[in-house]
Parts: C-alpha cells; sequence; structure tokens
C-alpha cells in the first residue's frame, strides 16, 4: 500500500505543480487567481467530506487500521482527478485565447 500512495503522491504533485506552473497566457491575472482560489477551496472542501466520511463509517469496525491509508489514497485521488479537471477547464474551455482570422 506504501508504494500505491507514493505513486499517488507523486502523481498528485505533478498535478498541483501543472496547475500553478502553466496558467493561461490570454486570461486576466486577477480571474485565474480567483479562478485558482475557487478550485482549491472545492478541492479541500471535497478531501475534507471523503475524510468525515470515512471515519464516520470506519470507526469501531473492524476495518479501522484502515483509516490512514483510505483516507490518504482518497485525499491524493481527489486532489489529482478535480485539480487535473480545474486545469483542463481553465486553460482550454474557460480561458482559451481567442481566434484569429
Amino acid at each position: 500500500m506504501g508504494s500505491f500512495i507514493a505513486l499517488l503522491l507523486m502523481i498528485g504533485l505533478l498535478v498541483l505543480w501543472c496547475f500553478f506552473k502553466f496558467p493561461p497566457r490570454f486570461a486576466p491575472p486577477e480571474h485565474v487567481r480567483l479562478f485558482n482560489i475557487m478550485a482549491l477551496c472545492f478541492c479541500a472542501f471535497l478531501c475534507l467530506m471523503w475524510v468525515i466520511r470515512v471515519r464516520v463509517n470506519l470507526v469501531g469496525t473492524y476495518d479501522e487500521k484502515w483509516l490512514p491509508e483510505l483516507t490518504t489514497v482518497g485525499i491524493l485521488a481527489i486532489e489529482i482527478v478535480v485539480l487535473g479537471a480545474f486545469f483542463l477547464a481553465r486553460n482550454f474551455w474557460l480561458f482559451k485565447p481567442k481566434r484569429r482570422f
């Protein structure tokens, strides 16, 4: 399980790095900054809901020993999917450059 978490951590750091390193060039910086804050808050909210859900369902059961691993895998998976989707939406849909004819 540790190697899987390490792999997810590396992918998550790569997604986070790409999210901040490659903003759209043609968008106003204040709009991009607001979008980034909204995306990070949404991701943090989903991660918090995951932690609460897993904790409520596993505390007091036989599977309670898996609580740290399941929360870590869930948080990293949510971060990869959500920030990846927001990155694609931001760069290729919302703030795409104007077409030149």
